[in-house]
């Protein structure tokens, strides 16, 4: 489930239109954002920490893209996450991940 409602025509979206966009369309045109895609990995996955986001999604500042997911209503926990890396080194990051799976305005809409 992505962050983006979709919608069933192009006459039920908020900016306008008129033609017949399909949803399978709409999902397509769509580039998931950086808050986007660190929600659906922690969805697949259970929880991300900062070496994933960089590696796995190319994203710098997860803090903010985790701080984005809060305001929209998202239950995120975070802990203190160590590894060793390849130099042997104990590198401690952030690791977070959902404590409920649907942000708190839309835990009355199915799906979530």
């Amino acid at each position: 489930m992505s962050l983006v409602t979709v919608y069933d025509g192009y006459t039920d979206h908020p900016f306008g239109g008129g033609g017949d966009m399909t949803q399978q369309e709409l999902n397509f045109n769509h580039k998931p954002t950086q808050a986007e895609r660190v929600l659906d990995w922690m969805k697949l996955f259970g929880s991300i920490n900062t070496i994933e986001a960089v590696q796995e999604l190319f994203i710098l500042r997860l803090s903010a893209r985790i701080y984005e997911l809060k305001q929209l209503g998202f239950d995120i926990s975070d802990a203190p996450y160590s590894y060793k890396n390849k130099a042997g080194d104990t590198i401690t990051v952030k690791k977070y991940w959902l404590t409920t799976p649907c942000p708190t305005m839309l835990t009355t809409q199915k799906g979530c």
